[in-house]
């Protein structure tokens, strides 16, 4: 789950750079000086989708539902990622006994192999339609083919 996550953040970044037309050097600097983060690069990405939109509406659709989904899984995550992980006798489990309070009895949470499922099943949806509706790869796929690779819509976790 932590390595699917990574994964797209890491497609955000791209998004980000193929969006502004900027090459690695530049968005480096844009995003390491203005500190930018993932969430905000997402907002800037929809943000430019609204104010030029392609020629393709279907591709702008696709990327705005993916770049939405990512940020309701990311938060269905980050219910559960950082904790301390085991394993009990009722399936996986996650704890906060490395960010409780001095003194305080640590906290156990259930985490469902169905809850895990989805998110992991969630953003490898997005990973999927980030990567076949990116600006730079509608100019080297025709739409019939991103179609077949399914990246034109489905797979929201809502």
């Amino acid at each position: 789950m932590i390595s699917v996550h990574s994964f797209v953040e890491m497609l955000v970044y791209t998004l980000f750079m193929d969006c502004c037309g900027l090459d690695e050097d530049s968005a480096k600097v844009l995003i390491d000086k203005g500190n930018l983060k993932p969430a905000q690069m997402k907002e800037i990405i929809s943000a430019l989708l609204e104010l030029r939109p392609s020629d393709d509406p279907d591709a702008d659709r696709a990327l705005k539902a993916a770049l939405g989904d990512y940020k309701l899984l990311t938060e269905k995550r980050n219910q559960f990622a950082h904790w301390q992980w085991g394993i009990s006798n009722q399936g996986p489990s996650v704890t906060n006994f490395l960010k409780q309070r001095p003194g305080a009895q640590p906290t156990m949470q259930q985490v469902s192999t169905e809850d895990l499922k989805f998110v992991i099943d969630g953003l490898r949806s997005v990973a999927n339609r980030i990567i076949v509706n990116t600006p730079s790869a509608r100019a080297a796929m025709p739409k019939e083919m991103r179609q077949i690779f399914g990246g034109m819509g489905g797979g929201s976790p809502r």
